[in-house]
């Protein structure tokens, strides 16, 4: 088994683990979505349309309140003028009985004097009339007013209060349902992302790099080596000429390629050195981002490598041409 195919499992059958994941977070994203649009319908229905409703219905009772309390005070207010206007006729009857009574007394002639008594009587009598409406007058006033502040005003304040607290009562109950909501689409939606992280934490990558493999996977045979191709005018064979000019030629080149392969060779180690530091600079961003990113020293070992590879090919060919003049003409 090549080293990319870790252990198949056969009943992913729909995909990949990355598929199945992103599936499910399709699927969780979709049911959250309606889940928070009948929020948003439950919102109006069992929230904003009940405080609606109940702040118009209280306003109308705390406004019929009011125009009651006002109504009592106009009634109050009523009986006092009732009192002043009584007031002020006894008042004015009383100087009328005391201006008779000087006019008797200045009176000489006896027709006249009898005139007066006749009207000092009457005035009189007025004055007791109105001495009397006066005084039910006061007592309708007094009698009001006590009633008024002692059980139309409690009472009044016992309706008011009796609203404010019918009112809490009424928000507290749309208060909870608007939490309850609230609650149920908290608890809905830890749900979906709980299936989401599980099916996030599923992926595997090596499972879905096999899935690939299988997937896709066509016969193959490594490329033959290209064979010597002898001059359509002199037929020849693949081994090297190695008479004493070829030798020379071949010695001179032998060294050039040693010099080469030496170079590449402290190159490819210099290069190794600085992977290693990399790896180990990785290490150390990974277990402290503050530190530096791991992600671009990850592309920074990536590029030492492809770097590395090409050295390594280099070093190879090199490598293929000195066995070649070391087995022909020795080294």
């Amino acid at each position: 088994m090549s080293p990319i195919e870790p252990d198949f499992d056969s009943g992913i059958v729909d995909g990949t683990t990355t598929s199945r994941a992103w599936g499910t977070i399709l699927s969780d994203t979709e049911a959250m979505s309606k889940d928070r649009h009948q929020f948003s319908e439950a919102l109006i229905s069992k929230v904003y349309d009940p405080l609606k409703v109940l702040a118009t219905k209280k306003d109308d009772a705390r406004k019929k309140h009011i125009q009651f309390a006002q109504k009592l005070v106009s009634e109050r207010d009523k009986s006092a003028q009732e009192r002043d206007k009584a007031k002020s006729k006894y008042d004015a009857s009383c100087e009328e009985v005391e201006s008779s009574k000087q006019k008797q007394e200045r009176a000489y002639d006896e027709k006249n004097q009898e005139k007066l008594k006749r009207s000092y009587y009457q005035d009189i009598l007025d004055m007791n009339n109105n001495k009397n409406s006066y005084v039910l007058a006061l007592q309708v006033l007094n009698t009001h007013r006590k009633k008024y502040y002692e059980e139309d005003l409690p009472e009044l304040s016992n309706h008011m209060q009796d609203l404010d607290e019918s009112r809490i009562e009424a928000l507290k109950e749309i208060w909870e349902s608007y939490i309850g909501l609230e609650t149920k689409l908290t608890a809905e939606a830890q749900s979906h992302l709980e299936s989401m992280v599980n099916g996030v934490h599923a992926i595997d990558a090596s499972v879905d790099s096999a899935v690939f493999v299988r997937t896709n996977k066509v016969p193959w045979t490594t490329p033959a080596d290209h064979p010597f191709e002898s001059s359509p005018t002199f037929n020849d064979t693949e081994e090297l000429v190695v008479d004493d000019n070829a030798r020379v030629f071949l010695s001179n080149k032998l060294m050039k390629l040693r010099r080469k392969q030496a170079q590449i060779t402290v190159d490819i180690n210099n290069r190794l050195k600085d992977m290693e530091g990399l790896v180990n600079l990785k290490e150390a961003y990974t277990s402290n981002s503050s530190l530096g990113d791991a992600e671009e020293v990850s592309e920074n070992i990536i590029e030492t490598g492809r770097s590395i590879t090409l050295l390594q090919t280099m070093a190879a060919l090199y490598d293929s041409e000195i066995n070649t003049i070391v087995q022909a003409v020795g080294g």
